[in-house]
């Protein structure tokens, strides 16, 4: 009985801790990830502190660069859609349509 409590107080604790708890794992994982490059920086001769901050900057700055090309996609696939289909809700209600009804098939019959 004493171990379900215990569990349950754990997991009580994980979930309403779990905006303090986010940001510090992710702060680790990073520091894993980023330690041979700052190993690199210091075998360069490069301070401990600022082979620190250019790890973090260049990590923060492939990450900023990846997000801004993967919304330049998505604004390019909403673009052709939209060509496409008309609009975006348009293609949403016509997907849902149709899976009401069965599919395009069974759809296509009734529209026709």
């Amino acid at each position: 009985m004493t171990g379900i409590a215990v569990t349950a107080i754990i997991i009580g604790a994980l979930y309403f801790g779990r905006e303090l708890f986010v940001p510090i794992a992710l702060a680790i994982l990073l520091s894993f990830v980023l330690a041979p490059l700052v190993r690199v920086l210091q075998r360069w001769y490069v301070p401990r502190g600022l082979a620190v901050i250019s790890a973090v900057l260049l990590a923060f700055l492939s990450i900023f660069a990846l997000g801004g090309v993967i919304a330049a996609q998505v604004a390019e696939w909403e673009e052709l859609s939209q060509r496409i289909f008309g609009s975006t809700s348009m293609t949403f209600e016509d997907w849902c349509q149709g899976a009401r009804l069965g599919g395009i098939k069974q759809r296509s019959r009734h529209t026709t």
